[in-house]
């Protein structure tokens, strides 16, 4: 027996985190509490941006995608970030 493809595209969303106050110890939370709601499909390696009108401490970003499983997980998402912030 085969397994048939769905015809459905499937869409993913890809977050962009940063933190400049103790990174080390802020993103890792924050993408275990991702895990906790949603499928994290991949985390990318932490990378230093340059620092554009900011006087504070460099900050370290992460990429993280998600796929986004049907229209319901688009505002689920939208308000877990928000609460986030």
């Amino acid at each position: 027996m085969r397994a048939r493809r769905s015809n459905a595209q499937q869409y993913r969303a890809c977050l962009l985190s940063g933190s400049n106050l103790q990174p080390e110890e802020n993103l890792r939370p924050a993408v275990e509490l991702l895990r906790q709601y949603f499928v994290v499909e991949k985390v990318s390696t932490a990378w230093e941006p340059l620092a554009v009108g900011s006087d504070g401490p460099e900050f370290l970003s992460i990429c993280i995608t998600l796929p986004l499983l049907g229209v319901k997980t688009t505002p689920l998402l939208t308000n877990f970030l928000e609460s986030l912030e």
